[in-house]
């Protein structure tokens, strides 16, 4: 007979549906089950008694032991039950209760399958003890899932469970859930060896109590299942060392018949030692044909990896391999190793490796991709080598390598942080392109240095891939700009097979018109069906987007641009009051919740008194089922009434947004939270929002609500973009060149401009800019240079850079006056001067992903329809709660510096970190291409349980300075980026989870005034001809050829200047030194000696001034003619002949006055003219 299975949502449904004595049973009651429901499940139920299959989902209905034992009563009727399938997770069973359920259970004797879910149900040992005792009586079971997490089990339970099970002979399939609880393994381990006919078997026993020697018993107790073909086993986040992991191998090399093994073993410490232990015990798992091996994050370096690679390269039989070893200090040595399985694994057909953020340079890639050539049946291969060190000559080793696979036709490739340039790309692409066979390629290569030479010569060589039918190639932030995008299009564009295209962009330096060529370009293809651009961050402007929209409409395209225009948000501060449900989450959702389904929907309206172009929503939604277990999707539909758009978001993988932790709504855990982002094109003053659920299972709630506007130019009444020419409705005047939009102008010049109106003054709450009228709501005084800020803020109201706002939370690198922030650098006028903002963003506590794309930020991986920015207890905050996690990238737009220092700010959310926080767990990177800062817990953060789940987060402040040197002459551009690098800890252990948020970000630069360094804008050092006064002001130095001085007295001068490098001996000055009776010596002017006119040091003359001469044997500078027995000789006074007393000259014949040797006389001369020839 036709067997018939009916599902019922909810009980009533159940009590009115006309039972048939052979149908499937399935039902889920999702409200709290009461004492009348129970009375009359049962009666229903005994009616079914004859059923052979039935599935019952109670889970969080708050069911407890009474509860329990009216469901038994029912159920033991069930004679000809086969299969029973019975969630109540999260109820309050307890031990009592499953005592009843066991009892039942037990008089179930041809139940042949069972499920049974019984998460966070406080059963504990005893619990634990009594239902595993009822199930030994099922002697018929072959296949058991048993869901037991959050249990309190302990090893009691855990030994009373093996124990017992041991007894059910015949199973074949057995999955135990039992993650999250306390068991050190080792006595369930020891129970279960009795189970000699297990085939399959399926143990998850993540985050435990389990060490060394509780991993490697359930090991051996493995060995005694003789029959064991498949096995999974879960052991991440435990305390498990190299001895457990080694012991562990050894065991399971001895399971002869193994098959199939998925092993877990992440987030441990097996180390070098357990890598090599556990590679070298399965190198005896002969019959192994499909291997999993997840070993991140386990401090294994080269000798662990390359004894592991030598190990596994003896399994032969390998067909299908998954090697994970991500976030190890795996370098050359260790890939090398594991090159020695592609050398040896010749069967191998399916190969995924992950060597992500280790240590590995390109010598050893080249070498370990000569390994991969012998991989000559490998038809799928992911490799991710991400943020390694392989370079251009790694890279081309690995195309070459890549080009041996004849067979290979499903290629991922993961190179992003790399170091890879024009060469390496060039290499790579030449590689692939001689894959023969290859039609599936993603190749992420983001993040790297291939610009325009790269992109065009990647392009090039993929176009000889003649079989290539579907091409994901990530090559953003790569320094492309708009003629590596033309030539990269141009080559796509001459693919021949190739019907499906993503081409990721992001943050390049293609710009508008370099958007639109590569459109043109692309659109000559005669083979590509469906294209998805990623072009943000390329400073493509509004009307430059059309154009390439324009360009693309040939496609089935999705394309992603920036915009350029700023926006204003409308935020709904609550939805139906009385909707709101109460729950039990410490932080995101403390505040009230509002039920979504089909019968359900959420109504609102909204007058919208801004002329706008966009208009965008955002929902924050909470579902409360296990939508894996069943694999239903979640449909949200936003609908805008008015102007009949609407929007669809599909959840079809609910992986990522996953609850870990115990939140409850009423009853019902939240076991997902994802959001929902709209952006609609539309300029209605009217919105008139339905969100509807079309889910028929899930129950879902919304958090958060909220709406926010792209405003027009103030000139404009309709406009299709931000600028003052985007104008297609105006009150007055219109200049419309191109027929469609232009710009607006009122009659009387002497107006001002307001919503599109022209009127004679700004209204209240309007500040002026010009012509323009500008709304800052709060501003009772604007400021009189009519630059559009306000100078004073209504009460209540705080001024931030001349925006009124009801915040009152200072911003990082500001200081509150009053009701006012100012910037700190302001401050200091003596000392900082040329202030120039370069960013200013995100300081509005309703700030959107409309500013996020105006202001030209970008986050990647990138969450398509859904938001970028979320909310934190009424403050909005890009990232934040499920959003930017581990290795996520907040990319800024391009800055030009013209100043000498530039600074950055903003507001550091780390959400669902560990309560201690400490340098080693938070790691935010400030980047720009290279490090430049890494940001570090202040003694000023707040920590609390503010907007993550429940586990404590902390706000904090950063702030980064750096002299870059710039000037209006010499102007510098910067792309930084902030990136989130931490280890997060969950309770003391690392977890997955964790994010960060940022907000009020200011970007200012700066110089300091006569200063060569300054800190919090004080200067530490002064330039050339200043000093450093008491005041920390450099004040000039007393001399104006003075270069470095230490006062402002003439004495204090430290060095001159090249001009006049000497100090003056006289009175310390700076001179050159070019002075008559003056010498250099060192940095001194020095004085010659007396009488000296030029001389080259201090004791010796080289010219005497005028009327002396230098004394031969003195080198003094005399009066010649007053030194007896001298005489003058040009520049010096030179003695005379020992002859002569006095004399004219050098000789003894010219002696004025002789000296008479022989006789002591005086001979007077009689006439001058005399001369003496002879004594």
């Amino acid at each position: 007979m036709i067997q018939q299975k009916k599902h019922f949502n909810n009980l009533q449904d159940f009590l009115d549906f006309s039972i048939q004595s052979n149908s499937a049973l399935s039902t889920q009651q999702s409200n709290q089950v009461g004492e009348a429901d129970e009375s009359a499940l049962g009666s229903a139920l005994a009616n079914c008694a004859n059923f052979s299959n039935l599935e019952l989902d109670f889970s969080r209905n708050k069911i407890g032991a009474i509860n329990i034992s009216c469901l038994g009563s029912a159920l033991v009727n069930f004679t000809n039950l086969q299969t029973l399938v019975l969630e109540l997770r999260y109820n309050q069973i307890g031990e009592k209760g499953t005592l009843c359920l066991g009892s039942t259970l037990a008089q179930s004797i041809n139940l042949q399958n069972l499920a049974l879910g019984l998460e966070n149900n406080q059963i504990g040992n005893i619990g634990t003890t009594k239902l595993s005792s009822a199930l030994a009586q099922c002697t018929n079971l072959s296949n058991l899932k048993l869901y037991l997490t959050k249990n309190q089990i302990g090893d009691e339970g855990a030994q009373s469970l093996g124990f017992n099970l041991a007894n059910c002979s015949n199973l074949s399939n057995l999955a135990l859930i039992l993650e999250f609880n306390e068991i050190c393994t080792f006595c369930l381990g020891t129970a279960l060896q009795n189970n000699t006919n297990l085939q399959s078997l399926e143990l998850v026993l993540r985050k435990n109590q389990i060490v060394d020697e509780g991993v490697s018993a359930l090991g051996f107790s493995l060995v005694k299942y003789t029959n064991l073909s498949n096995l999974t086993l879960i052991v991440a986040q435990n305390q498990i060392g190299y001895e457990g992991a080694s012991g562990l191998g050894i065991a399971l090399a001895k399971c002869n018949n193994l098959q199939n093994l998925n092993l877990y073993l992440g987030f441990n410490n097996i180390r070098d030692e357990g890598a090599s232990g556990l590679g070298s015990a399965l190198a005896n798992c002969i019959n192994l044909l499909n291997l999993n091996l997840y070993l991140s994050d386990n401090q294994i370096g080269d000798t662990g990896a390359s004894n592991l690679g030598f190990s596994l390269a003896k399994c032969t039989n390998l067909q299908n391999l998954g090697l994970y070893l991500d976030e190890n200090q795996v370098g050359d040595e260790g890939t090398s190793g594991i090159g020695f399985i592609l050398e040896n694994c010749i069967n191998i057909s399916n190969f995924e490796l992950g060597l992500g953020m280790n240590i590995i340079c390109f010598q050893e890639v080249s070498n370990f991709g000569s390994s991969l050539a012998n991989f000559t049946n490998l038809s799928n291969l992911t490799l991710e080598l991400y943020e390694n060190q392989i370079a251009d000559e790694g890279a081309s080793a690995l195309g070459s390598a890549l080009a041996r696979y004849t067979n290979l036709s499903n290629l991922k490739l993961y190179l992003y942080l790399n170091q890879i340039g024009a060469i390496g790309a060039l290499g790579l692409g030449s590689g692939l392109a001689q894959c023969n066979n290859l039609s599936n390629l993603i190749l992420d290569l983001r993040l790297n240095q291939i610009g325009d030479e790269g992109a065009s010569g990647l392009g090039f060589s993929l176009e000889k891939s003649t079989k290539l039918s579907n091409l994901e190639l990530c090559i953003g932030e790569n320094q492309i700009g708009p003629i590596g995008a033309f030539s990269l299009g141009s080559n796509l564009a001459k693919f021949t097979n190739l019907s499906n295209l993503k081409l990721n962009l992001i943050n390049s330096q293609i710009g508008g018109e370099g958007a639109s060529n590569l459109c043109s370009a692309l659109a000559k293809s005669t083979n590509i069906l469906k294209l998805e651009l990623l072009l943000g961050q390329n400073e493509i402007n509004e009307s430059e987007n059309l154009k390439v929209q324009s360009k693309c409409d040939d496609f089935q395209v999705n394309l992603v641009t920036d915009g350029i225009n700023s926006s204003t948000n409308v935020v709904l501060s609550s939805l139906n009051s009385q909707q709101c449900l109460p729950n039990s989450c410490n932080n995101q959702f403390c505040s009230g919740v509002f039920e979504l389904s089909q019968e359900c929907s959420q109504i609102h309206t909204n007058t919208l008194i801004f002329p706008h172009f966009q208009v965008a929503s955002i929902v924050d939604v909470g579902v409360t089922n296990n939508a894996i277990a069943d694999g239903i999707k979640n449909l949200i539909q936003l609908f805008n009434e008015i102007n009949l758009n609407y929007t669809n978001f599909i959840m079809t993988d609910y992986t990522n947004f996953a609850v870990n932790a115990d939140c409850n709504i009423y009853s019902y855990r939240l076991t997902y939270f994802f959001q929902v982002l709209s952006i609609m094109n539309t300029g209605s003053d009217q919105m008139k929002t339905t969100i509807f659920d079309f889910n028929t299972h899930l129950n879902s709630y919304i958090y958060r609500y909220q709406i926010s506007i792209n405003t027009c130019h103030p000139t404009c009444l309709l406009c299709n973009g931000i600028t003052l020419n985007d104008c297609t409705s105006c009150q007055q005047v219109a200049s419309f060149s191109n027929g469609s939009s232009g710009s607006c102008s009122c009659t009387n010049s002497s107006d001002y401009f307001q919503n599109g109106q022209c009127v004679n003054s700004c209204s209240t709450n309007y500040v002026p800019n010009g012509k323009y009228c500008y709304y800052n709501y709060g501003c009772s005084t604007p400021d009189p240079s009519n630059n559009g800020k306000c100078q004073t803020c209504a009460s209540g109201f705080y001024n931030n850079d001349g925006i009124c706002q009801t915040q009152n939370t200072v911003p990082p690198g500001y200081v509150q006056q009053g009701s006012n922030f100012i910037l700190k650098a302001s401050q200091n006028p003596q000392q900082v001067q040329n202030i120039q903002y370069y960013l200013k963003a995100f300081t509005s506590y309703t700030f959107s992903d409309l500013e996020v794309t105006n202001k030209g930020f970008s986050v990647t991986p990138g969450r398509p329809q859904q938001p970028l920015v979320t909310s934190c207890k009424g403050v909005n905050i890009l990232g934040g709660f499920m959003v930017i996690q581990y290795n996520t990238v907040i990319q800024f737009p391009s800055i030009t510096i013209s100043t000498q220092y530039y600074q950055i700010f903003f507001t550091v959310y780390l959400i669902d970190f560990d309560t201690n926080l400490s340098p080693s767990q938070i790691n935010v990177v400030l980047s720009d291409g290279s490090q430049l800062s890494s940001y570090t817990v202040s003694t000023n953060k707040s920590t609390a349980y503010y907007c993550g789940l429940n586990q404590m987060d902390t706000i904090d402040s950063f702030s980064f300075v750096y002299k870059i040197g710039a000037s209006p002459s010499n102007q510098i551009t910067k792309n930084f980026q902030i990136i989130n690098k931490s280890r997060i800890t969950y309770a003391g252990s690392p977890v997955a989870q964790g994010y960060l948020g940022i907000r009020d970000i200011t970007v200012i630069g700066f110089d300091c005034i006569n200063c060569t360094d300054c800190i919090e804008y004080i200067c530490t050092s002064c330039v050339d001809y200043y000093f450093l006064n008491s005041s920390k002001f450099c004040e000039k130095c007393f001399d104006p050829n003075c270069i470095k001085c230490s006062g402002k007295n003439q004495q204090d001068c430290i060095s001159c200047n090249s001009v006049k490098p000497y100090f003056l001996q006289d009175d310390h000055s700076c001179t050159d030194c070019k002075l008559n009776g003056y010498y250099s010596q060192s940095n001194n002017c020095l004085k010659c000696i007396p009488n000296c006119q030029t001389c080259s040091n201090g004791s010796t003359c080289d010219l005497c001034q005028s009327g002396y001469l230098i004394h031969e044997q003195t080198n003094k500078c005399v009066i010649c003619s007053q030194q007896s027995g001298y005489y003058s000789s040009g520049k010096y006074c030179k003695q005379c002949n020992v002859a002569c007393k006095e004399c004219s000259g050098p000789t003894d014949l010219d002696c004025t006055i002789l000296v008479y040797l022989l006789q002591q006389y005086t001979l007077f001369l009689i006439s001058s003219a005399v001369t003496f020839n002879h004594l």
